[in-house]
């Protein structure tokens, strides 16, 4: 879940956090993709008036449920597991 801002509030570095579409659904921005001012003046020609982007919270979430970190975390603690049923 990101947070809505109006393009006048994009700053370099932001990251979408949603796609943008056309009316034909064709991605035209994908998500995570890091915004500068090339990519606010597209958006501005384009007619976009905002944009969802990744607020603190979400990378931060991110951060703490990495799948990955999550995965290995799981198998490290199964395999301890094992070997102290042993």
């Amino acid at each position: 879940m990101g947070k809505l801002i109006p393009i006048e509030m994009i700053e370099d570095g932001m990251t979408l956090a949603e796609s943008i579409k056309n009316k034909y659904g064709q991605i035209m921005l994908a998500e995570n993709v890091k915004l500068d001012s090339k990519q606010k003046k597209m958006l501005k020609l384009w007619g976009i008036t905002s944009v969802v982007i990744v607020s603190n919270d979400d990378a931060q979430e991110q951060t703490l449920y990495n799948p990955d970190v999550i995965e290995k975390a799981k198998k490290n603690v199964s395999w301890k597991n094992s070997m102290e049923c042993k």
